[in-house]
């Protein structure tokens, strides 16, 4: 199997393993603020260089080549990576507006619980496919 196939999963482990951390380091009694924001900012962009590289990667083979799970896998993407970048848009407003806007902090709050589920569900269903992958070809 060609290497472009495990650079995706390689940096959806980090993300993954980065949004948890990101929960928490702001869920628990003592808050980390600066190394949140940090860890905020490293997972938002590395969830984007991972959508482009699963782009690049599937281009020249084409959907057809990746077992079933992969279907499931990329319907989940879809609001995985979506609710992950809203709360990066999110957590960005209130860092540059010392969170002025008490909503957007409630908001940003509740929506973090959204996001510590969904995005290891969509590691989880990651797996499966490199694991189905692993199983059809060696």
């Amino acid at each position: 199997m060609v290497l472009q196939f495990f650079i995706h999963p390689a940096i959806a482990i980090f993300v993954v393993s980065l949004t948890i951390l990101t929960f928490l380091l702001k869920a628990r009694k003592k808050k980390f603020f600066k190394a949140h924001y940090v860890s905020g900012i490293i997972t938002v962009s590395l969830a984007a260089v991972a959508i482009i590289i699963a782009f690049w990667a599937t281009r020249p083979v084409g959907f057809d080549y990746f077992p079933d799970p992969n279907p499931i896998h990329l319907m989940v993407a879809i609001p995985a990576a979506s609710s992950l970048f809203i709360q990066g848009i999110m957590g960005i407003t209130m860092l540059l507006y010392r969170r002025s806007m008490a909503k957007v902090y409630m908001m940003h709050r509740r929506f973090a619980r959204l996001v510590a589920i969904i995005v290891p569900i969509q590691g989880i269903l990651g797996l499966m496919v490199l694991y189905y992958l692993y199983v059809r070809y060696y």
